[in-house]
């Protein structure tokens, strides 16, 4: 499967498709499970940790990483 993203990348390139490709913002698994565990204690808003899930979307479909995209999704 990797293989195949990889071939794909590459013929886009060829053909001159780019995709805006964006960056997780830095500390970004840390600050995932840091807001889980704070909600699990009922101390924060779900709209912070939701705001990292639609990073983390935006990102792995981004870079065409359907797994990653889907546990976050």
């Amino acid at each position: 499967m990797q293989q195949f993203r990889i071939k794909k990348s590459q013929s886009m390139k060829k053909i001159g498709v780019s995709k805006t490709q964006r960056n997780l913002p830095s500390g970004f698994e840390q600050s995932v499970i840091h807001q889980e565990f704070e909600i699990e204690k009922g101390g924060v808003e779900l709209t912070e940790l939701i705001d990292l899930y639609q990073k983390a979307v935006e990102y792995y479909d981004s870079i065409g990483d359907v797994k990653n995209s889907s546990i976050y999704n």
